[in-house]
């Protein structure tokens, strides 16, 4: 039985999208007969007993995540696992740190694991560290030039978006339109670090008529959680609140259209052809947001430089950017035929087999 050891973090500062991601990779990977670890140095207590239910064997690292003992502890994880190959998913990982567990470590002790990386080109720098780096995007990209070290395999473009088990379970052609889903759904991120979820909320109780049917998702690691749930069982509590949702493609199969952070969530959303309003909250999220715009599927608000909140102090700003985002969500979710438009834009451009032609690189790479 091979094993393969994830490296990966999550926190309210940096949500917990690059767990969720190698979740995917893991739950196909336990289908294949693989054990399966994860080494964290942060990870939120909700978000833990998910993975344990998954299977997954976690091991927490004694250091700082990405500090100078992080890679040494990381190699140890490997180690004590016996791990065959080393996924790593996440932007607060240097080159250094990234070369250093790719070598598995000095000489006798050197591991004989082989790695890979998800790779989103964070400012332009692709993460070439790694003997099978992972470019999952909306458009495939051509290599980059210094990829071309003797024995590095890139794979690029939608057919390597990783989709979890109950995505892969649903397929959009069994789907009605959007027009005919009931729920609108609200969906920002793991840990929602801008804290928009309640604003939006609250501005969309007050644009939607009161019978309509909004599904909020929470992240395991949202500090604003109960202040979420209080408001919606005082002010709307026909509004269902769902948080650490396990099953995102139920919810978002029942979908018309969804209020989103531009992140992981993009990828889900177009393979079940949900039409979006998508907020872009970090640079990391600019080219999935615009690819999908440029598609037609979606709209999009640059909520980093929003010229309506522009020198605005943070609370206030937060403010103006959920009225903008309610007012286009508001606006699609009352004209259902473009809702409808939008969807067959997307439809069938997301096949679900993305997380098998990985774990397909992944054991090519360890047998190699």
């Amino acid at each position: 039985m091979p094993t393969l050891l994830i490296r990966a973090d999550a926190t309210p500062a940096m949500g917990t999208g690059h767990v969720m991601r190698t979740l995917a990779v893991a739950q196909e990977a336990r289908i294949a007969g693989w054990r399966v670890g994860l080494a964290f140095a942060a990870l939120p207590e909700t978000l833990k007993a998910r993975l344990e239910a998954a299977g997954l064997i976690l091991l927490a690292l004694p250091v700082p995540a990405a500090g100078p003992d992080d890679a040494a502890a990381t190699i140890a994880s490997a180690q004590t696992l016996q791990a065959a190959a080393l996924l790593v998913d996440g932007y607060h990982f240097s080159a250094d740190w990234r070369r250093r567990v790719r070598e598995g470590g000095q000489p006798p002790a050197r591991c004989r694991y082989r790695t890979a990386a998800f790779d989103d080109q964070v400012n332009g720098v692709p993460v070439l560290e790694a003997d099978l780096v992972i470019h999952p995007a909306a458009h495939p990209r051509p290599p980059p030039a210094a990829s071309r070290r003797p024995g590095l395999r890139y794979l690029s473009g939608p057919a390597f978006l990783p989709l979890r088990a109950e995505f892969r379970a649903v397929s959009a052609n069994s789907l009605p339109p959007p027009a005919q889903r009931p729920e609108l759904l609200l969906t920002l991120g793991g840990s929602d670090p801008a804290g928009l979820t309640l604003p939006c909320l609250q501005a969309l109780s007050r644009r939607l008529p009161a019978a309509t049917p909004l599904a909020v998702v929470i992240g395991a690691a949202n500090p604003h959680a109960a202040a979420i749930a209080a408001w919606s069982a005082s002010h709307a509590p026909a509004i269902q609140i769902y948080q650490d949702c396990p099953d995102m493609a139920g919810r978002m199969a029942a979908a018309g259209l969804a209020l989103a952070a531009a992140g992981g969530t993009v990828a889900e959303l177009a393979a079940l052809a949900v039409p979006a309003v998508l907020a872009i909250l970090a640079d990391n999220q600019q080219p999935a947001a615009t690819a999908a715009a440029a598609a037609g599927w979606c709209e999009v608000v640059d909520g980093r430089r929003s010229t309506a909140t522009a020198g605005l102090a943070a609370t206030t700003a937060t403010t103006a950017l959920a009225e903008i985002l309610a007012d286009r969500t508001a606006a699609l979710w009352a004209a259902p035929e473009q809702r409808n438009r939008m969807a067959a834009r997307i439809a069938g451009t997301v096949d679900a087999a993305g997380t098998a032609r990985i774990l397909s690189a992944l054991t090519e790479l360890s047998e190699a």
